[in-house]
């Protein structure tokens, strides 16, 4: 599970920011009072390069910035024998 989370230059002029991962919509936050994020379930994704994009809206229009991440594989807890 990842923390996706943006932060404005101006926080006050935005009104809500629409997060992407690849074409899949993450959902949309409109709370500036705990800041604009969304938990990503990176296991949802197969491992490799992944598109994470967020669109703030403001009355100006909209902005959209994007970074691609590297997904590995799903790291398994330990396997533990008891004898």
């Amino acid at each position: 599970m990842l923390y996706f989370a943006v932060q404005a230059p101006d926080s006050a002029k935005v009104s809500s920011v629409t997060f992407m991962a690849g074409t899949t919509n993450l959902g949309t936050d409109s709370t500036l009072a705990d800041g604009f994020k969304v938990f990503l379930d990176a296991s949802a994704f197969p491992a490799g390069a992944l598109q994470l994009s967020a669109t703030a809206t403001s009355p100006c229009g909209q902005t959209t910035k994007t970074v691609t991440v590297q997904l590995g594989p799903p790291v398994l807890p330990p396997s533990v024998t008891w004898t």
